[in-house]
């Protein structure tokens, strides 16, 4: 996503913790909240990588991620669909959608249900399943 896109991104936010079950804990102006990743499944025990993605190498862009959360029915909490500025080029800045990153790295599943960015999901997990790295390794 480029620089023209930024405004359908959501609010700015902050992961300050990821739980035992891949619960993220964000920080977003004005409260704490705990979601799950929009369109992923986490594999128990959560992977080293799906840790590391979040915790170490998104945070290392210096910048606020991007939440949109988007409603679950209850008890369960909304789902944070998450975007990093991945880079930046003559364009403007250019955004990343974080459970792409996270299934390329064979880091989470995607999720049974239907939802509008699935197909686009299943096919990064594909590419992880046949290079057999993360959860797709053994």
């Amino acid at each position: 996503m480029t620089d023209e896109d930024t405004a359908t991104l959501g609010t700015e936010c902050l992961v300050t913790g990821v739980l035992d079950d891949g619960t993220l804990v964000l920080s977003v102006p004005g409260q704490e909240l705990r979601s799950m990743i929009h369109g992923l499944d986490v594999p128990l025990p959560v992977p080293a990588e799906y840790v590391e993605v979040i915790t170490q190498r998104v945070p290392r862009t210096g910048q606020a991620l991007r939440v949109r959360l988007i409603p679950a029915p209850p008890p369960q909490p909304p789902r944070a669909q998450l975007h990093y500025l991945a880079w930046r080029d003559k364009s403007g800045p250019v955004w990343r959608d974080l459970a792409l990153v996270l299934l390329a790295e064979g880091a989470a599943r995607v999720a049974p249900h239907q939802f509008p960015e699935r197909d686009t999901y299943l096919d990064a997990e594909s590419t992880a399943r046949q290079r057999q790295v993360g959860v797709w390794s053994g």
